[in-house]
């Protein structure tokens, strides 16, 4: 299992580590599995992985990557999803930080208003979209209020066809999470 993403400059190579400890002595083997992808060896055990040019590779589910080279503006929103959800900025994002939320917000108008790349552009609203869901739907204050039990949504029972959207909508946004995770 990996823990540790690790990010060179410009997002040109993706670096998963079991560790940061793997960083205090060198590799032995960088194994190639694939185009663009290595796993990395240190005392005969497999410490991480690597991805090279990892925006070529954005996609939705399963699907083959597009062969066509990736649009610059691509990248860019490429390197502001992954500076959203890892540390530091994430954990903004998740304290409702005003700033970090309005940069959220952006990004996910960003990516919703690229026309060119745009099954890339999905993939990387699919890795932002539970954020959006969870911190950048409602205003600050009215989370925070209800988070805090001063206000209560209301909530009328729901139909049963409701229940079943909803029960519905979790188990496709747990599904999402755990695409993510992997």
């Amino acid at each position: 299992m990996t823990t540790e993403l690790c990010r060179a400059p410009g997002d040109a190579v993706l670096t998963c580590l079991r560790d940061l400890d793997v960083l205090d002595e060198p590799l032995e083997a960088r194994i190639g599995i694939a185009p663009d992808v290595a796993l990395l060896v240190q005392h005969g055990t497999v410490v991480g992985w690597s991805l090279t040019d990892p925006v070529r590779y954005l996609t939705t589910g399963f699907a083959a990557p597009d062969p066509s080279p990736p649009y610059p503006s691509t990248l860019r929103l490429l390197t502001e999803c992954l500076d959203l959800i890892t540390t530091p900025l994430l954990y903004e994002v998740r304290n409702r930080n005003p700033a970090a939320l309005a940069r959220l917000r952006a990004l996910d108008e960003a990516l919703r208003n690229q026309h060119e790349d745009r099954h890339r552009a999905d993939a990387l609203l699919a890795l932002i979209a539970n954020l959006v869901e969870d911190y950048a739907d409602r205003p600050t204050e009215q989370r925070a209020a209800v988070a805090n039990g001063s206000l209560r949504p209301f909530a009328p029972e729901p139909a049963a066809e409701t229940r079943t959207e909803t029960g519905d909508r979790h188990a496709a946004r747990t599904q999402r999470r755990r695409r993510i995770r992997t």
